[in-house]
């Protein structure tokens, strides 16, 4: 029952963030001025081909890390991470060389420059999905991003999970880690 009840709590965090993100979003479009998700220079960095219905949320993260990961040495890789953020993402983040310089910049720059990285399970809610991806530096940094996905329901994404945000969960540094381990063996000896 204790599971049961945590894995409730952990849907009704994703429910909770696309109804805050909603809301926020609401907000931003509606302070106006022109939309650059759709402009014609928009359109040649997004491939419409790109998403597929067949991607599971946690296949669409990992595609979009590994373009990211890739664009440091091959830039023109990112436009699989745009291709497969929401038309909403590329309005707040674009436009394309917005977004990549973006990326580029800390906490972002951890998913390009990252040694290795791992995508977790999705939790999933009716049409919104969450995903939890750790990257590892090569100082033997972490560092969490929680991926938030919507299914559209319309053309041309219909079936599509495309990604509304990335939040930055946590950065833990070696040095903090050895700190916590010392301390915590320093509190099992007193015990």
């Amino acid at each position: 029952m204790a599971h049961t009840t945590t894995y409730w709590r952990r849907i009704g965090f994703v429910g909770t963030c696309f109804i805050l993100g909603s809301l926020c979003w609401s907000s931003f479009s509606s302070i106006g001025g022109p939309s650059h998700a759709d402009s014609p220079d928009e359109r040649e960095y997004v491939d419409l081909d790109i998403p597929k219905s067949h991607f599971s949320p946690a296949e669409v993260a990992s595609l979009q890390v590994q373009s990211i990961h890739d664009s440091v040495t091959t830039p023109e890789s990112l436009r699989v991470c745009y291709s497969l953020a929401s038309p909403n993402n590329r309005e707040v983040t674009g436009p394309f060389d917005r977004f990549a310089q973006m990326v580029m910049m800390p906490p972002y720059d951890r998913l390009a420059t990252c040694q290795d990285w791992q995508v977790g399970s999705a939790t999933i809610e009716n049409d919104y999905a969450a995903v939890l991806v750790s990257t590892v530096s090569e100082d033997g940094d972490a560092t969490a991003f929680r991926f938030l996905m919507h299914q559209y329901d319309e053309a041309p994404y219909r079936g599509c999970w495309l990604t509304e945000a990335v939040q930055v969960m946590e950065q833990v540094s070696t040095s903090e880690e050895t700190s916590i381990s010392t301390a915590r063996r320093k509190e099992s000896l007193l015990d």
